[in-house]
């Protein structure tokens, strides 16, 4: 039941608009790979779509650490 409402709204595409801070601060790229992210594609699938690379993502490493 759940999933059939589920597929019913996402169809219909009824979800209303929100103001979402810092939206406006976003690149147009940013704000398209926001919207891939939220479609649940994954990161292939976002980097094909925008023809950039999938990583291996890593994190910066930490330079400033107090001793």
């Amino acid at each position: 039941m759940t999933r059939k409402l589920i597929d019913d709204l996402v169809r219909r595409n009824t979800f209303p608009p929100i103001e979402v801070p810092g939206m406006d601060t976003l690149t147009g790229r940013e704000r398209e790979t926001l919207a891939l992210v939220g479609q649940c594609l994954s990161n292939q699938e976002i980097a094909a779509t925008t023809r950039a690379s999938a990583g291996p993502w890593t994190a910066w490493p930490a330079t400033d650490v107090a001793a």
